[in-house]
């Protein structure tokens, strides 16, 4: 004998792990970002750290006021784009002799964007996470976001869960 399970079970079963997987849903890969407003660059040359690279730090117009004005909020509609590059180091001669240590970027690997939606994303401090390699803009399905992006960014929940700001 087959016994069906109730309608409002599946249901219950279905929102459930909606809204837990809400925030590893893939975000259409943005291919006019590099139209997007330029806020900074950053460099991390710690290879072991998360956010390795030189990073590109892009805005969407709904964002561009905040971003540059350094504001500790984001306005709903605010994309931000995080584009890595390899570290490259190299020496250049010193006019005074010797050599000096000199960083550039290399090649592109990859691309996080976070996504604000104050409502739609609540639990993770209103912002969705997403990854792409590169060059293949391919989403990184396997990363629980949650975990590996919010739990990170809780640390400047008092700056909206963004830590880089334009310089002033």
């Amino acid at each position: 004998m087959r016994k069906s399970i109730p309608v409002s079970v599946l249901l219950a079963i279905s929102f459930l792990f909606s809204t837990s997987a809400f925030a590893q849903q893939a975000v259409p890969f943005p291919r006019d970002w590099k139209t997007w407003t330029h806020v900074t660059t950053a460099v991390v040359t710690d290879k072991s750290h998360p956010a390795f690279g030189v990073r590109q730090i892009y805005v969407t117009d709904q964002g561009k006021e905040a971003a540059l004005a350094g504001a500790k909020t984001f306005p709903d509609g605010t994309t931000l784009i995080l584009v890595f590059y390899e570290v490259v180091g190299t020496e250049l001669p010193h006019p005074k002799g010797g050599n000096s240590p000199k960083l550039m970027a290399g090649k592109r690997f990859r691309l996080d964007l976070m996504v604000k939606d104050s409502g739609k994303y609540a639990k993770t401090g209103g912002w969705n996470y997403a990854r792409y390699s590169l060059p293949d803009e391919k989403f990184e399905e396997k990363i629980n976001y949650e975990k590996a992006c919010f739990e990170c960014h809780t640390r400047v929940k008092a700056l909206d869960f963004v830590f880089t700001r334009a310089p002033r």
